[in-house]
Protein backbone atom coordinates (compact mmCIF):
# COMPACT_ATOMS: atom_id res chain seq x y z
CA UNK A 1 0.00 0.00 0.00
CA UNK A 2 1.07 3.99 -0.96
CA UNK A 3 1.75 5.87 2.24
CA UNK A 4 3.53 9.06 2.88
CA UNK A 5 6.61 9.29 4.79
CA UNK A 6 7.56 13.00 5.91
CA UNK A 7 10.36 13.82 7.73
CA UNK A 8 9.90 17.55 9.82
CA UNK A 9 11.65 19.41 12.25
CA UNK A 10 10.05 20.54 15.67
CA UNK A 11 11.28 23.59 17.92
CA UNK A 12 10.31 23.43 21.34
CA UNK A 13 10.92 27.38 23.51
CA UNK A 14 10.63 27.68 27.02
CA UNK A 15 12.43 30.53 28.53
CA UNK A 16 10.24 29.46 32.24
CA UNK A 17 11.40 25.87 32.39
CA UNK A 18 14.96 26.55 29.96
CA UNK A 19 13.65 24.28 27.29
CA UNK A 20 15.21 24.66 23.58
CA UNK A 21 14.44 21.67 21.73
CA UNK A 22 14.63 20.86 17.90
CA UNK A 23 12.97 17.06 17.71
CA UNK A 24 13.28 15.42 14.59
CA UNK A 25 9.79 13.45 13.38
CA UNK A 26 9.20 10.66 11.15
CA UNK A 27 5.62 11.24 10.31
CA UNK A 28 3.81 7.81 7.95
CA UNK A 29 0.12 8.49 6.32
CA UNK A 30 -1.36 6.37 4.09
CA UNK A 31 -1.61 8.11 0.34
CA UNK A 32 -5.18 8.95 0.05
CA UNK A 33 -7.21 11.47 -1.58
CA UNK A 34 -7.32 13.63 0.23
CA UNK A 35 -4.56 12.57 2.42
CA UNK A 36 -5.78 13.00 6.11
CA UNK A 37 -2.21 13.44 8.17
CA UNK A 38 -4.61 12.63 11.38
CA UNK A 39 -4.74 8.73 10.28
CA UNK A 40 -0.81 8.70 10.39
CA UNK A 41 1.87 8.34 12.98
CA UNK A 42 4.75 9.74 14.63
CA UNK A 43 7.94 6.67 13.78
CA UNK A 44 11.17 5.66 14.84
CA UNK A 45 13.30 6.42 11.65
CA UNK A 46 12.54 3.80 9.37
CA UNK A 47 14.69 1.00 7.73
CA UNK A 48 14.12 1.45 4.36
CA UNK A 49 14.67 -1.42 1.77
CA UNK A 50 15.55 -0.91 -1.98
CA UNK A 51 12.78 -2.67 -3.18
CA UNK A 52 9.96 -5.02 -2.35
CA UNK A 53 9.95 -8.61 -1.09
CA UNK A 54 9.47 -10.96 -3.99
CA UNK A 55 6.27 -11.98 -4.34
CA UNK A 56 4.43 -8.64 -3.11
CA UNK A 57 2.41 -6.75 -5.01
CA UNK A 58 1.37 -3.08 -5.41
CA UNK A 59 -2.07 -0.93 -4.48
CA UNK A 60 -2.50 1.67 -6.79
CA UNK A 61 -1.96 4.66 -6.05
CA UNK A 62 -4.30 8.20 -6.52
CA UNK A 63 -3.75 10.19 -9.74
CA UNK A 64 -1.01 13.12 -8.83
CA UNK A 65 -1.17 16.07 -11.74
CA UNK A 66 1.94 17.31 -10.11
CA UNK A 67 3.94 15.78 -7.37
CA UNK A 68 6.27 18.89 -6.86
CA UNK A 69 3.81 21.29 -6.64
CA UNK A 70 1.24 18.68 -4.69
CA UNK A 71 4.38 17.92 -1.92
CA UNK A 72 4.64 21.85 -1.91
CA UNK A 73 0.80 21.61 -0.77
CA UNK A 74 1.37 18.68 1.59
CA UNK A 75 4.20 20.22 3.58
CA UNK A 76 2.34 23.47 4.23
CA UNK A 77 -1.09 21.14 5.57
CA UNK A 78 1.59 18.93 7.00
CA UNK A 79 3.25 21.88 9.32
CA UNK A 80 0.05 23.45 10.69
CA UNK A 81 -1.50 20.18 11.55
CA UNK A 82 2.08 19.03 13.26
CA UNK A 83 2.03 22.70 15.04
CA UNK A 84 -2.14 21.85 16.60
CA UNK A 85 -1.54 18.22 17.51
CA UNK A 86 2.09 17.53 18.60
CA UNK A 87 3.20 18.54 21.97
CA UNK A 88 6.41 17.42 24.16
CA UNK A 89 5.81 16.82 27.81
CA UNK A 90 7.64 18.22 30.43
CA UNK A 91 7.85 17.87 34.43
CA UNK A 92 8.65 19.91 37.29
CA UNK A 93 8.93 20.56 40.89
CA UNK A 94 8.41 24.07 40.84
CA UNK A 95 9.98 24.45 44.85
CA UNK A 96 13.13 23.52 43.61
CA UNK A 97 12.89 24.65 40.02
CA UNK A 98 13.66 21.61 38.61
CA UNK A 99 12.55 20.59 35.03
CA UNK A 100 12.58 17.30 32.78
CA UNK A 101 14.98 16.60 29.99
CA UNK A 102 13.16 16.40 26.64
CA UNK A 103 11.44 12.58 26.42
CA UNK A 104 12.93 12.26 29.98
CA UNK A 105 10.66 9.74 31.44
CA UNK A 106 8.55 10.42 34.57
CA UNK A 107 10.73 7.58 36.86
CA UNK A 108 14.03 8.85 35.87
CA UNK A 109 12.73 12.32 36.76
CA UNK A 110 11.25 11.49 39.59
CA UNK A 111 14.36 9.71 41.05
CA UNK A 112 16.86 12.89 39.69
CA UNK A 113 14.19 15.22 41.76
CA UNK A 114 14.61 12.68 44.89
CA UNK A 115 18.69 13.17 44.67
CA UNK A 116 18.44 17.02 43.82
CA UNK A 117 15.88 17.37 47.05
CA UNK A 118 18.33 15.41 49.27
CA UNK A 119 20.87 18.01 48.38
CA UNK A 120 19.29 21.25 48.69
CA UNK A 121 17.95 19.54 51.99
CA UNK A 122 21.13 19.21 53.61
CA UNK A 123 22.19 22.42 52.00
CA UNK A 124 18.87 24.33 53.97
CA UNK A 125 19.97 21.71 56.85
CA UNK A 126 23.60 23.04 57.04
CA UNK A 127 22.49 26.49 56.91
CA UNK A 128 20.35 26.31 59.75
CA UNK A 129 23.24 25.18 61.94
CA UNK A 130 25.35 28.06 60.61
CA UNK A 131 22.54 30.47 61.99
CA UNK A 132 22.32 28.47 65.38
CA UNK A 133 26.10 28.40 65.76
CA UNK A 134 26.68 31.72 67.54
CA UNK A 135 23.68 31.29 69.44
CA UNK A 136 24.74 28.03 70.47
CA UNK A 137 28.49 28.92 71.28
CA UNK A 138 27.04 32.22 73.51
CA UNK A 139 25.21 30.12 75.75
CA UNK A 140 27.71 27.45 76.00
CA UNK A 141 30.35 29.77 77.60
CA UNK A 142 27.54 31.24 79.40
CA UNK A 143 27.56 27.94 81.00
CA UNK A 144 30.89 27.72 81.67
CA UNK A 145 30.96 30.99 83.21
CA UNK A 146 28.04 30.32 85.43
CA UNK A 147 29.58 26.93 86.17
CA UNK A 148 33.01 28.23 87.17
CA UNK A 149 31.48 31.01 89.33
CA UNK A 150 29.06 28.01 91.46
CA UNK A 151 32.52 26.23 91.69
CA UNK A 152 34.30 29.26 93.25
CA UNK A 153 31.07 30.33 95.40
CA UNK A 154 31.32 27.24 96.64
CA UNK A 155 34.93 27.04 97.42
CA UNK A 156 34.61 30.19 99.24
CA UNK A 157 31.36 28.87 101.38
CA UNK A 158 33.03 25.45 102.52
CA UNK A 159 36.21 27.35 104.03
CA UNK A 160 34.04 30.01 105.43
CA UNK A 161 31.86 27.22 107.02
CA UNK A 162 34.66 25.40 108.69
CA UNK A 163 36.78 28.88 110.02
CA UNK A 164 33.16 30.10 111.43
CA UNK A 165 32.91 25.96 113.26
CA UNK A 166 36.30 26.65 114.46
CA UNK A 167 35.64 30.04 116.35
CA UNK A 168 32.51 28.95 117.32
CA UNK A 169 34.18 25.60 119.16
CA UNK A 170 36.59 28.24 120.45
CA UNK A 171 34.19 30.16 121.96
CA UNK A 172 32.43 27.21 123.59
CA UNK A 173 34.95 25.72 124.80
CA UNK A 174 36.24 28.82 126.61
CA UNK A 175 32.91 29.70 128.12
CA UNK A 176 32.46 26.46 129.16
CA UNK A 177 35.96 25.84 130.72
CA UNK A 178 36.04 29.81 132.24
CA UNK A 179 39.18 30.58 130.27
CA UNK A 180 39.53 34.38 129.82
CA UNK A 181 40.70 34.02 125.93
CA UNK A 182 39.11 37.06 124.87
CA UNK A 183 35.46 35.22 124.70
CA UNK A 184 33.40 38.37 123.53
CA UNK A 185 35.73 39.23 120.74
CA UNK A 186 35.83 35.70 119.36
CA UNK A 187 31.97 36.07 119.68
CA UNK A 188 31.59 38.76 117.82
CA UNK A 189 34.18 37.67 115.67
CA UNK A 190 31.96 34.37 115.49
CA UNK A 191 29.08 36.57 114.60
CA UNK A 192 30.18 38.25 112.09
CA UNK A 193 31.55 35.32 110.65
CA UNK A 194 27.96 33.73 110.67
CA UNK A 195 26.76 36.58 108.86
CA UNK A 196 28.93 36.36 106.04
CA UNK A 197 28.57 31.94 105.95
CA UNK A 198 24.96 33.49 105.25
CA UNK A 199 25.51 35.79 102.61
CA UNK A 200 27.82 33.47 100.76
CA UNK A 201 25.60 30.77 100.95
CA UNK A 202 23.20 33.38 98.90
CA UNK A 203 25.87 33.77 96.69
CA UNK A 204 25.83 29.89 96.02
CA UNK A 205 22.51 29.90 95.51
CA UNK A 206 22.03 32.48 93.05
CA UNK A 207 25.48 30.94 90.87
CA UNK A 208 23.60 27.62 91.11
CA UNK A 209 20.33 29.07 89.74
CA UNK A 210 22.09 30.78 86.77
CA UNK A 211 23.78 27.90 86.17
CA UNK A 212 20.40 25.93 85.34
CA UNK A 213 19.14 28.75 83.90
CA UNK A 214 22.07 29.15 81.31
CA UNK A 215 21.58 25.09 80.71
CA UNK A 216 17.83 25.97 79.99
CA UNK A 217 18.64 28.37 77.48
CA UNK A 218 20.66 26.01 75.98
CA UNK A 219 18.03 23.27 75.71
CA UNK A 220 16.00 25.58 74.17
CA UNK A 221 18.04 26.14 71.83
CA UNK A 222 19.19 22.18 70.87
CA UNK A 223 14.91 21.77 71.13
CA UNK A 224 14.67 24.46 68.55
CA UNK A 225 17.49 23.43 66.55
CA UNK A 226 16.19 19.47 66.30
CA UNK A 227 12.23 20.71 65.83
CA UNK A 228 13.79 22.99 62.88
CA UNK A 229 15.99 19.76 61.29
CA UNK A 230 12.96 17.68 61.51
CA UNK A 231 10.66 20.39 59.50
CA UNK A 232 12.80 20.19 57.32
CA UNK A 233 13.37 16.95 57.26
CA UNK A 234 9.99 16.19 56.86
CA UNK A 235 9.34 19.12 53.89
CA UNK A 236 12.22 17.46 51.43
CA UNK A 237 10.91 13.81 52.17
CA UNK A 238 10.34 12.03 48.84
CA UNK A 239 6.90 11.42 50.16
CA UNK A 240 5.77 15.00 49.43
CA UNK A 241 7.62 15.42 46.01
CA UNK A 242 4.80 17.33 44.18
CA UNK A 243 5.89 17.12 39.99
CA UNK A 244 3.56 18.58 37.67
CA UNK A 245 3.63 18.25 33.91
CA UNK A 246 2.79 20.85 31.28
CA UNK A 247 2.89 20.37 27.52
CA UNK A 248 4.64 22.83 24.90
CA UNK A 249 3.49 23.10 21.59
CA UNK A 250 6.22 23.57 18.86
CA UNK A 251 7.32 27.40 17.63
CA UNK A 252 4.67 27.84 15.01
CA UNK A 253 7.35 29.51 12.94
CA UNK A 254 9.85 26.49 13.44
CA UNK A 255 8.13 23.54 11.99
CA UNK A 256 9.70 22.62 9.20
CA UNK A 257 8.41 19.36 6.98
CA UNK A 258 11.28 18.81 5.11
CA UNK A 259 10.93 16.05 3.03
CA UNK A 260 7.77 14.20 1.80
CA UNK A 261 8.71 10.69 0.16
CA UNK A 262 6.31 8.09 -1.37
CA UNK A 263 6.99 4.45 0.40
CA UNK A 264 5.35 1.31 0.25
CA UNK A 265 4.37 -0.80 3.73
CA UNK A 266 3.21 -4.30 3.80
Amino acid sequence: RPFLLAKAQLHYVSTKSDLDYWENLHWLTPLEDPVAWRSGEAIAPPALEEGPADGVGFAPTPSLSSWEKTTTQWKRSLAAFLYRVQRLEQFSVPEIELYSRPHESAADFRLRCAHARREKRDEEIERLRQRFAPKLARVEEAVLRAEALLERESSQYGDSKLETAMDFGATLAGALFGRKLGNVTRARRTARSASRVARERKDVGRARAKVEMQKEKLEALEAELIEKTAELQTAYSEEGLQVTSVLHAPRKSDVIVERIALAWRR
